[in-house]
């Protein structure tokens, strides 16, 4: 052989021993292993993130799954995101970039969705299926409570809705002077909360002939003492409106109207003329 060809030979040779080398050292790796990125310059790393997450929370690291680490640019400082889970809990941190410092933690319990105890070797977790009593029995639990008969009342309405984590029925309906509001637990059919008040009296239109014994000041007069409260006249107001009303045993006259960049509200006893309560309000 020629000294050509054994110096073109020992060449190759190099070139394969480097490939070789570069291919063992990517199999190291292990199939499926997410190689972590480098810390950028003066940042710890993520792994030093979530150890101070871990330490933190008192949690083992072998005991945290689902765990999400992202680093992230505040208005101040640069943090990195920190999230898992573990113990029946949802873990969420800040953890300070440039000295592992917690910035910020929160924790909560973990609902339906929390790990298994048993989980399967594809990390699968199971999921109870909850069972809600229904709007129909949610209507019958009210009734019950309200000693009342479906055909006795009107306005019925029911809604499901949730609120911190708890589904339950928003049951309301009206019967005779009152309304009731139901709110009951959709799952326990317990009844969390419940209001039954008087149902307002219609008010009366200024133009229906007025029955009462007693005797009225008349909307002209009460119109002409909320202007003279308001140092204003007639000509400069707008939107004028007057209505008489019933409070507590009490006729009233409701006066509103607007002049300028403001709105008065009047309540003015029908009786005696005296101005019951009184608002202006920048418009």
């Amino acid at each position: 052989m020629t000294k050509l060809g054994t110096k073109m030979k020992r060449i190759t040779g190099i070139a394969t021993a480097a490939a070789a080398a570069s291919v063992v050292g990517l199999t190291a790796l292990g199939a499926g292993t997410t190689p972590v990125l480098a810390a950028p310059t003066g940042y710890i790393t993520q792994a030093k993130a979530k150890t101070a997450a871990f330490n933190h929370a008192k949690v083992s690291a072998g005991k945290a799954y689902d765990v999400d680490v992202e680093l992230e640019k505040g208005k101040r400082v640069t943090y990195y995101d920190v999230e898992f889970k573990a113990n029946g809990y949802e873990y969420d941190y800040e953890i300070n970039a440039s000295n592992a410092t917690v910035i910020k933690s929160s924790r909560k319990a973990l609902k339906s969705n929390a790990r298994s105890n048993s989980v399967t070797a594809t990390n699968k977790t199971s999921t109870a299926k909850t069972t809600y009593i229904g709007s129909k029995k949610a209507k019958s639990i009210a009734l019950n409570h309200a000693k009342l008969k479906a055909g006795n009342v009107t306005n019925l309405k029911i809604e499901a809705d949730k609120e911190k984590g708890v589904v339950f029925y928003e049951v309301d309906f009206k019967s005779g002077n009152y309304s009731y509001e139901y709110d009951i637990n959709a799952v326990t059919g317990k009844i969390i909360k419940f209001q039954k008040k008087a149902v307002r009296r219609a008010v009366v239109s200024v133009n229906t002939p007025n029955t009462a014994a007693v005797s009225k000041i008349g909307t002209e007069k009460a119109k002409k003492i909320a202007l003279d409260h308001a140092r204003l006249t007639v000509s400069n107001v707008r939107n004028f409106k007057v209505k008489l009303d019933r409070e507590k045993g009490v006729y009233v006259y409701e006066i509103e109207f607007k002049s300028g960049r403001y709105e008065y509200e009047y309540e003015i006893n029908a009786t005696t003329g005296k101005i019951i309560k009184y608002d202006k309000e920048y418009d």
